[in-house]
């Protein structure tokens, strides 16, 4: 795969924080295997949700220039893991419209909806779900290889 800088057309430029989407010269998009943590490819007809990334600029600046450090990452690894410390205490069950017993929202939408209602929650609320999360966040590999020596 060739690298690029490339720029939204309809923007200035991209900087810090800016979301993007990756097409390969063969013209399919780069997908994140497994939601994140893992490896990248480039086999994908369209775009979808594990194709968005969040570019971060390790040099700074307001734009991405030619030569920059940049990484790519992914949210929705970090939502579902959000989503499933909520169910792992049984927050799922505020985010039902009903009473069944199987999972009726995936792990994704589940926390994509309790990243929504944080803002609203009093602390009490919070803190469960916070040390919950974080607990399964340092169970993963990658979270422990990356920020294991901070």
């Amino acid at each position: 795969m060739r690298r690029y800088v490339t720029h939204y057309w309809r923007a200035p430029c991209l900087g810090d924080g800016g979301r993007v989407r990756l097409q390969a010269s063969s013209g399919e998009y780069v997908v994140a295997v497994g939601n994140g943590g893992a490896a990248v490819r480039a086999d994908q007809p369209r775009p979808g949700p594990r194709g968005r990334f969040t570019l971060v600029d390790h040099n700074g600046g307001p734009c991405v220039a030619s030569g920059d450090v940049v990484s790519l990452h992914t949210s929705d690894a970090v939502l579902s893991l959000l989503g499933a410390a909520g169910e792992r205490i049984g927050y799922d069950r505020w985010l039902k419209a009903n009473t069944v017993k199987r999972r009726t929202h995936s792990l994704f939408r589940q926390g994509l909806m309790l990243y929504h209602h944080l803002p609203n929650w009093p602390e009490d609320r919070i803190r469960p779900l916070m040390e919950t999360f974080g607990s399964m966040l340092t169970e993963q590999r990658v979270y422990r290889e990356v920020f294991g020596v901070i």
